[in-house]
């Protein structure tokens, strides 16, 4: 295992993203194993943590304006950065809401069967991107 950490291009180019998708600033943190982009107001959030060059975990998401593509934006720049960066697994950890569960399956994540709950129509929990062993399926 190797460590890898979001360069500061990197977060400006994650920040430009959720900008110019949601339509408001975000002011980065950086944390000891990732970053966390909120908009002032908190309502917009994006916390991303790294374990080394083993996975990327989405741990919070939150968007104003839903269904503009900004998540799905950021999951093409996030397969770009695995791709650069030898990592091999992203993990949108903890989904709880429909929405979400359903932008993961329509994106390729599978619902990881150790961490899953069903509640009503909605199968939460961990969902991990493993197509990104591939190299060909990091392509657009």
């Amino acid at each position: 295992m190797r460590p890898v950490k979001f360069s500061d291009s990197d977060i400006v180019e994650l920040s430009s993203i959720i900008e110019g998708k949601d339509h408001v600033d975000v002011e980065p943190h950086r944390e000891l194993s990732g970053i966390w982009l909120r908009s002032p107001d908190t309502w917009t959030e994006l916390r991303l943590l790294i374990l080394a060059d083993v996975q990327v975990t989405v741990s919070r998401v939150c968007f104003t304006h839903q269904r503009s593509g900004c998540m799905t934006a950021v999951f093409k720049w996030l397969k770009e950065f695995c791709h650069k960066q030898g990592i091999h697994r992203i993990v949108v950890q903890s989904v709880q809401t429909e929405e979400m569960a359903n932008w993961c399956i329509k994106n390729g994540f599978q619902a990881n069967e150790s961490t899953f709950v069903r509640k009503e129509s909605v199968v939460g929990g961990d969902y991990f991107f493993r197509n990104a062993l591939r190299a060909r399926d990091l392509t657009f």
